[in-house]
């Protein structure tokens, strides 16, 4: 209705109804409709010259853009936008700089570049203390802001400590069962999942999803991903309930298939297939069904490589493929796959820990050794010996070494396909 009012009226006004709808449509979680809006206030705020809210809106769509996942190309004008209103603005209204640096972080985090998001981060928390003192809501989101990009670099304890501060500050302000807390405790379980502390992770995504259906009722689409979270937890519990986890996965299923926000880019989408490739795997393994795993895992990666080419998990999902389709000995189109890929695979895998990048890497030389690529084999080959020595495993050299041998001084290539013997 505000909108409507002011269609007719100053540009100012006009830019203000716009920016208040973006924030009603972003706090209903119909993020792209929000942002939709809020870019038009920030042109119609950009022609009115109204310089303190066009900064306000980029402000927000860039958190818009970084919630969403939008493409690469996209966050990173959102990004350039939101350094120009630093520059321009931030000096004049602290609370404005807070934003700006807060998008800034959250982009930077998108990007894969975990030092420019804690040291935004930083800054937008420093301020936010300065003028809004300890005890504020702005505090909190900037102490989870912070504690997931120091997740993200690596620094799990004081990531830990980080998000249960900005935990209990936000159940101090806003009382346990507000969504706000809901969305710190699904961060927190994220890093209990990769602290290995199962039972802690379960014990916050089950209370973060109540809080969700009692605030938004049971198809709320942020449920979605505590389902997929919960589904993840089996899957690294030694002995997980492999029925549980695939209810869990299918509820996660019908709540993004019922999502029209969701692209068909979202990294959740590929979150979703790639978990459910994992469950076949152990649902099945003693009889592993390849097959099926590997078409899951092959879709994760394709969303993943339309959202963002550049990203790692594009690398973790090929080699998740790859591992499928050495189970199905396909060594013709597992060789042909690592060539696609290029030699960004091979220097992936060398950074990985010995006892992953060992069994990969010989995947991926005994195949390529037996479909005739042995320049190919001899690069991953070279690869699993030096894991397998860093591991002190003599049976596994010998093999290695044997198979080496075999691609660097190849006697009887075998006869390319199609070709008369």
């Amino acid at each position: 209705e505000a909108v409507q009012v002011s269609v007719t009226a100053h540009p100012r006004f006009r830019a203000e109804a716009r920016y208040r709808l973006g924030h009603i449509l972003g706090q209903q979680e119909r993020g792209e409709q929000a942002f939709a809006e809020v870019e038009r206030a920030r042109n119609i705020a950009f022609e009115a010259g109204h310089d303190g809210l066009f900064c306000e809106a980029v402000g927000f769509q860039a958190k818009l853009s970084a919630a969403l996942e939008l493409d690469p190309t996209t966050s990173q004008r959102e990004l350039g936008l939101a350094h120009a209103c630093v520059e321009r603005t931030g000096l004049r209204s602290p609370f404005v700089l807070a934003e700006l640096l807060e998008a800034e972080g959250l982009l930077a985090l998108a990007a894969h570049d975990p030092d420019a998001a804690v040291r935004a981060h930083e800054q937008a928390l420093a301020v936010r203390r300065e003028h809004l003192g300890p005890e504020h809501y702005e505090v909190s989101k900037s102490l989870h802001n912070l504690a997931n990009a120091q997740a993200e670099r690596g620094e799990l304890e004081l990531a830990h400590e980080g998000m249960r501060q900005a935990l209990r500050l936000r159940e101090r302000l806003l009382g346990s069962w507000h969504p706000g807390v809901a969305r710190i405790l699904f961060d927190l379980a994220d890093l209990d999942l990769d602290a290995g502390a199962l039972l802690e992770a379960r014990s916050a995504l089950l209370r973060a999803g109540a809080i969700l259906r009692r605030a938004h009722g049971p198809d709320a689409p942020s449920l979605a991903s505590v389902h997929l979270s919960l589904a993840r937890v089996e899957l690294l519990r030694e002995r997980p309930d492999v029925a549980f986890g695939l209810a869990q996965l299918q509820r996660a299923r019908e709540l993004q298939a019922a999502n029209p926000e969701l692209s068909a880019d979202h990294p959740d989408r590929a979150a979703l297939r790639q978990t459910e490739g994992s469950l076949v795997v152990v649902a099945t393994r003693s009889d592993i069904d390849f097959a099926r795993a590997l078409e899951s895992y092959a879709a994760a990666t394709e969303i993943l490589r339309r959202h963002d080419p550049r990203s790692p998990a594009v690398l973790d999902g090929t080699l998740k493929e790859i591992e499928m389709l050495y189970g199905l000995r396909d060594h013709t189109w597992l060789a042909a796959r690592l060539a696609a890929e290029g030699s960004g695979l091979a220097t992936y895998l060398e950074s990985l820990a010995p006892s992953v990048r060992g069994p990969l890497a010989w995947y991926a030389g005994d195949s390529s050794l037996e479909a005739g690529r042995f320049s190919q084999a001899a690069k991953y080959l070279h690869i699993a010996l030096d894991a397998y020595r860093d591991l002190d495993d003599p049976t596994s050299v010998n093999g290695l070494t044997a198979l080496l041998q075999r691609a660097e001084h190849p006697t009887d290539p075998p006869t390319p396909p199609g070709a008369q013997p």
